[in-house]
């Protein structure tokens, strides 16, 4: 079957975004994206990906990394047509993605709801189910701690020699950035690799723009790098904390709010409290609170009602505090919901909006000046400087 340079892309993106494991699932997925003839349907592609072990979340965030590319080249490429034939080729695009989400979606749900891996179990989580929470090393005495970073920083050069391959990833208003970089030499706690625009985007999501996380062999932990020295074509990263794994485990696409929503926080009537959203997805939300002297705790495992504006619709929930973390100088809750098939369907609907607008935004990322004037002359572009 030929395969077009269009085709090449996005397998290269998907392997970026889902690694390299699965090259037979991902090329069926590259082509229903390119619109190739495949045998395949797309309801047993997204099946195929799912059954591989990749979670809804890693589908949908490689999904919009191929919809960026794919818009990126088609204006390239049409720059010279006139506009109406420009905005009728970038509708049909983004119609075709919509399509191929929608179906991850729906496969998905169908796959997690006969595996009994979607839906809230009762207040007891049974001890097997992990996803979608942040949890740390409780209990470990500092030196077991530096034991298990040691390991893990151990493994994953040796792998990371192996495949002479870097994986890093990053969040991005809750979607996962990521990005394959070539190892270029390593050292005591730390490495180089190779600088491309896709890795520069990486640490230019990150608030601090120097930091990212890389890979662990095996996907269960995460090993947090910042950067030491900038050089033409080339980053040094100092490796630094080893946790569990979050972003790479969860099961549903979550995804951060821009806007300022104030959160009401009761249980049988009695309030305990406001908080404000932070982040959501079909099975949780994610709320930020002030830490004070008045603010009502809050205990892992207790049950909440939620109440809430989102986009001119009033939310209603109810669930279960499974972790907390501080954040900054406050606190972050994470909620997960007790099944409501009625409430999640309005979620996704609000996801996939919010998902729109994060993919412009990725777009617009403002790499900054050192990273920038680091990157290949090849990947240089007329991105004005940030002020």
């Amino acid at each position: 079957m030929k395969q077009t340079a269009q085709f090449a892309a996005m397998v290269n993106t998907l392997k970026s975004a889902l690694g390299d494991e699965h090259p037979m699932a991902i090329a069926q997925l590259a082509r229903h994206i390119c619109k190739q003839e495949t045998k395949l349907p797309l309801d047993r592609a997204v099946l195929n990906l799912l059954q591989c072990g990749y979670s809804i979340a890693q589908l949908l965030s490689a999904l919009l990394q191929c919809e960026s590319q794919r818009m990126k080249s088609l204006f390239s490429g049409h720059s010279a047509l006139p506009l109406d034939v420009q905005l009728e080729d970038l509708r049909h695009t983004i119609d075709a993605f919509n399509t191929i989400q929608d179906k991850i979606m729906e496969v998905g749900e169908a796959f997690l709801t006969e595996a009994h891996a979607r839906n809230i179990r009762g207040a007891v989580r049974l001890p097997e189910n992990s996803e979608d929470r942040i949890s740390e090393y409780a209990g470990l005495s500092s030196e077991e701690v530096e034991e298990i970073r040691q390991q893990a920083i151990t493994e994953a050069v040796e792998a990371w020699c192996g495949s002479r391959r870097v994986r890093l990833f990053n969040q991005f208003r809750g979607i996962p950035i990521n990005a394959s970089a070539q190892l270029l030499g390593k050292g005591k706690e730390k490495i180089r690799i190779s600088l491309d625009r896709e890795v520069a985007k990486v640490f230019a999501s990150h608030p601090d723009k120097n930091r990212a996380f890389l890979t662990c062999p095996g996907g269960e932990q995460q090993i947090t790098a910042s950067i030491l020295k900038l050089e033409p074509g080339s980053v040094t990263l100092k490796l630094g904390e080893v946790a569990p794994s979050y972003v790479e485990k969860r099961r549903n696409l979550g995804v951060q709010v821009a806007e300022n929503i104030r959160v009401k926080l009761s249980y049988k009537g009695r309030s305990r409290g406001t908080a404000q959203l932070f982040d959501l997805s079909i099975s949780g939300f994610g709320f930020i609170v002030n830490q004070s002297s008045d603010t009502p705790s809050v205990d892992s495992g207790e049950e909440l009602d939620c109440e809430f504006m989102l986009s001119g619709e009033r939310i209603r929930a109810s669930g279960w505090i499974r972790w907390q973390q501080s954040h900054e100088d406050m606190l972050r809750l994470g909620m997960e919901l007790k099944s409501d098939r009625g409430l999640q369907q309005i979620l996704q609907q609000e996801i996939f909006r919010l998902q729109r607008s994060i993919i412009v935004a990725m777009n617009e990322i403002d790499i900054p000046k050192e990273i920038r004037d680091a990157l290949p002359s090849s990947d240089h572009t007329s991105t004005p400087e940030a002020h």
